[in-house]
């Protein structure tokens, strides 16, 4: 491709002036960087129920002394609202139920409204409901669901225990730190949990939920869903998928085990990659597999979908986003797909993408799931008693404006510091050009706008 295009290849230079070949950049660089996890592998420890007056108050003792000391996303104002709500908290300790005791914690964690700071969703011991319940730009619909419930597929969600999904996602937010894009992911943990609606008040038991549906023809029909233990309904091995008669699937729900996925589609002269996650240590060999693939069948476009990437180490996509430009044409484009999932590495990746692209890049699909300037990195605590964990963030991120040493936050974690000023980038926004969020239709019948407006543009269609 490069030589089809008169490019010539790109060196870098690492070390004591050895050159490299760009094919190889992404190894040589992972080889020379100790590659750290954003978060820990550590497994969740047992939750105890039964507490004591006296060890709630010595965990919450803990969370004002250690997570406070530790949390580096705190501004002055949040800071004070995160000790209001511990206050408040302490002052009913020995009044309320386990489920209001931990969802307390929640609410008063979630004070530093940093999507990364958080506690409830590391805890996967939860009752869960029988169905899967996803937001669409039109609603709350039920997309997967156990044996007995699959009658259920298809219908929207009007009202859990007489609100209105959309009243309970603006009450959730209070619990939910970080964006409204990523409060609107991190709803769904609560809403197919009746213990922690119970434990705001929203729900009249802890172990089951009334929830009115409108199934895609005939009346609303109420069910009370009992809450069960187990798998979420999504990864249930008996589980009934809304989508399981359709073929093919869009390119980005298939083999939704890969990290990532490579595919070609000469009609609009493209190759498209999608990454679900930054998790897999083979990322960096299989990414580079796909950059020597594009080098040989010289598209000109690349289209990186990271619609459904929550995120990880962003180690083992940077390099990646740095050289993947270089390897098409002056003249073609780099459409990156983001959505409310695109968080933390994925946004990292996002960023620099866009900014080695230049006038290349084009941005479609909806708002990803943070800002660009965000705390993440840190470690889990877990509260001594209750055993409940709590991620505290401790590095700070700039992919708006770029490193500045200057700046004295990034003092707080040298590491992350020397690996942000390593790959800077100032992106500015990631706000799509054209914003197409995902309808339940859509989804239902296996259409992908995004991809459909993808082509379009890149058949030359407007």
């Amino acid at each position: 491709m490069i030589e089809n295009h008169e490019r010539q290849k790109v060196g870098c230079i690492l070390g004591e002036g050895v050159v490299l070949c760009r094919r190889f950049r992404i190894q040589i660089l992972l080889l020379v960087m100790s590659v750290c996890a954003v978060f820990s592998g550590c497994a969740s420890p047992e939750i105890r129920d039964d507490l004591t007056e006296r060890e709630r108050r010595a965990d919450l003792d803990y969370l004002a002394s250690v997570f406070a000391d530790r949390e580096q996303s705190f501004t002055d104002t949040t800071r004070a609202l995160f000790e209001e709500r511990l206050a408040s908290v302490e002052a009913r300790v020995g009044s309320v139920t386990h489920d209001q005791f931990l969802i307390g914690v929640q609410w008063a964690v979630a004070a530093a409204d940093n999507g990364h700071t958080e506690a409830l969703t590391h805890e996967h011991q939860r009752l869960r409901l029988p169905v899967d319940l996803h937001w669409f730009e039109d609603g709350l619909y039920v997309i997967a669901a156990r044996p007995g419930y699959e009658d259920l597929l298809a219908s929207r969600a009007a009202s859990i225990e007489g609100a209105t999904p959309t009243a309970l996602l603006t009450e959730l937010k209070a619990y939910s730190p970080g964006t409204d894009e990523h409060a609107r992911i991190l709803s769904g943990y609560f809403l197919e949990r009746p213990e922690l609606l119970a434990g705001i008040g929203r729900a009249a038991a802890s172990n089951a939920l009334t929830i009115d549906f409108v199934p895609p023809s005939g009346p609303t029909v109420t069910r009370t869903l009992p809450a069960l233990a187990g798998q979420s309904t999504s990864h249930a091995s008996d589980a009934h998928h809304l989508l399981d008669g359709v073929n093919p699937l869009p390119l980005y729900l298939r083999e939704p085990e890969k990290a990532a996925l490579l595919a070609w589609l000469p009609e609009i002269d493209a190759a498209y990659i999608r990454i679900n996650r930054n998790d897999d240590q083979d990322l960096p060999s299989e990414l580079s597999q796909f950059i020597a693939a594009i080098e040989e069948r010289a598209p000109r476009n690349v289209i990186v979908d990271l619609r459904l990437n929550g995120g990880g180490n962003y180690l083992l996509t940077a390099p990646f986003a740095e050289v993947l430009p270089d390897s098409i044409p002056i003249d073609g484009r780099i459409v990156l797909i983001l959505g409310n999932e695109t968080f933390s590495a994925a946004i990292v990746t996002a960023a620099i993408l866009k900014v080695r692209a230049g006038a290349r890049a084009l941005i479609v699909g909806d708002r990803p799931g943070d800002d660009l300037q965000y705390w993440s990195e840190g470690g889990f605590l877990t509260l001594p008693n209750s055993g409940l964990r709590i991620h505290y963030s401790d590095g700070y991120h700039d992919w708006r404006n770029g490193y500045n040493e200057d700046d004295p936050r990034y003092r707080s974690n040298s590491r992350n510091a020397s690996l942000n000023q390593r790959f800077s980038v100032a992106a500015g926004s990631l706000e799509p050009s054209i914003r197409i969020p995902l309808r339940f239709d859509d989804y239902a019948a296996g259409h992908d706008p995004v991809m459909s407006k993808v082509r379009s543009i890149l058949a030359g269609v407007q």
